[in-house]
């Protein structure tokens, strides 16, 4: 063992270790210990391990066809309770000190005290002896290998938890702590913080903190048009940024979140009006179908003011269900509505009474289309303009918008016996054909 490698040096950096092992007497090593001789490095640590380098002139042990290759192996010498994971780099040495360009990495590898097999891995085939032999890397019957160890070490697993933020601001709106300001609605008043009502709100930071703020000594601020219990819980979201638990059980919950979705709206809470509208979207009836879209014009809800109208067109039989209030409502509030509505009608009759090639319901009428449709002027379909429709109206002129035929009353537009709707031709020539028009406008039972 005296031509053993007697040199080693370590540098470590962190859980890396580059570990030089050089080989003096190279000739010597392979006529020593019979045909498959096996020489250590010197121990050195790495990453809290220690280690040593397994040199093998004539080859792996366990690969007797590889004689002609050098082997090198990084082994574990540690006695572990857990596997350890490492990786190595294997690198020849030019005559200056210097790493080859060419270097070997092997992946990362499990050592365990299972098995020997287990604590040392590397490479077989790490360069061929006549190659080693011809090369610059030789010099006076000496080369050297430098070893890079990358010792891998686990993080401690750690249970993060979610986030509180809100619990503790809402533990401080509870708690009246350092209030320094109250809402006054109605005959209640809500104590606040002026920083944490400026951070969520715009206008209570235009309010507070603003060139129109209110004097630091006024710490009263009056909030009208607003029922204090939809306050309460618009100040709640302020400080919890979640939905009160108490209104998923609460009868009054949908009127609830019409109130709050306009609160919402007032005060430039976004997250919560899109909550609002959220929930909206899936409580459309027929009881509330115009409230909601009356709701949606004048607060700018486009997708709860397209679920209305999918609402109003989806039923293959009956297209629109409206009442004379319901019109009344929606003609008084947001007209625009109403002439948008008007226009999805258009496009219903045209196609349920025209021709017989099918009924076409829009599904989806999304904002562009109804502008677009809303620059024309409505009119009736040129084949039910001189049609007597019993019970309603005469409509002897072509230029009378739907509009103003759905004020005339309570309709159902109807989508049955569509089949046996007559042409235009055949309007006037038989009783049948007359039949068949009112069936198309009904008065609801």
């Amino acid at each position: 063992m005296a031509m053993v490698p007697s040199r080693s040096a370590t540098t470590i950096a962190k859980l890396r270790c580059y570990h030089v092992m050089k080989i003096d007497g190279y000739s010597k090593t392979l006529n020593s210990h019979g045909d498959r001789p096996v020489f250590s490095s010197s121990s050195f640590r790495a990453g809290g391990r220690s280690w040593h380098i397994s040199y093998r002139p004539m080859g792996s042990l366990h690969h007797p066809e590889n004689t002609e290759f050098i082997s090198f192996y990084l082994v574990l010498d540690d006695t572990v309770n857990k596997p350890v994971m490492a990786e190595a780099s294997f690198t020849l040495l030019n005559r200056d000190g210097t790493p080859a360009k060419e270097t070997w990495t092997t992946s990362v590898n499990s050592f365990s005290i299972s098995r020997d097999l287990d604590r040392g891995f590397g490479y077989e085939e790490f360069i061929k002896r006549e190659e080693l032999e011809k090369s610059e890397f030789l010099k006076d019957d000496c080369f050297a290998v430098r070893v890079h160890v990358h010792v891998i070490r686990e993080a401690p697993y750690v249970t993060v938890p979610p986030p509180d933020l809100h619990q503790h601001l809402g533990h401080l709106l509870r708690s009246k702590e350092d209030a320094d300001v109250e809402i006054e609605v109605g005959s209640e008043r809500f104590p606040a913080h002026r920083l944490v009502l400026a951070a969520r709100s715009p206008v209570f930071m235009a309010q507070l903190f603003g060139p129109m703020k209110v004097p630091a000594t006024a710490n009263v601020i009056r909030v009208h048009d607003m029922e204090a219990r939809v306050f309460d819980v618009l100040l709640s979201f302020m400080y919890t940024d979640a939905w009160p638990d108490h209104l998923k059980e609460d009868v009054d919950e949908p009127a609830m979140t019409q109130h709050l979705l306009v609160a919402a709206d007032r005060y430039g809470l976004q997250r919560l009006k899109l909550m609002c509208e959220d929930r909206l979207c899936s409580r459309v009836s027929t009881a509330s179908v115009a409230t909601l879209l009356a709701l949606a014009e004048l607060h700018c809800c486009d997708r709860l003011k397209e679920v209305c109208f999918q609402f109003l067109l989806r039923s293959s039989t009956t297209t629109v269900v409206l009442g004379s209030q319901e019109l009344e409502f929606l003609a008084q509030s947001c007209p625009a509505v109403l002439k948008e509505l008007a226009h999805i009608l258009k496009l219903k009759l045209r196609f349920s009474c025209g021709s017989n090639s099918g009924v076409f319901v829009p599904s989806v009428v999304g904002p562009r289309t109804l502008a677009r449709l809303s620059r024309d002027r409505l009119r009736l379909p040129r084949h039910l303009h001189r049609r007597a429709l019993p019970g309603h109206f005469r409509e002897p002129h072509r230029s009378r918008t739907i509009a103003q035929v759905l004020l005339k009353g309570p309709c159902v537009l109807s989508d049955e016996n569509r089949s046996d709707a007559p042409g235009p031709a055949a309007a006037s020539s038989s009783s049948g054909s007359s039949a068949n028009a009112s069936s198309k406008f009904a008065k609801p039972d």
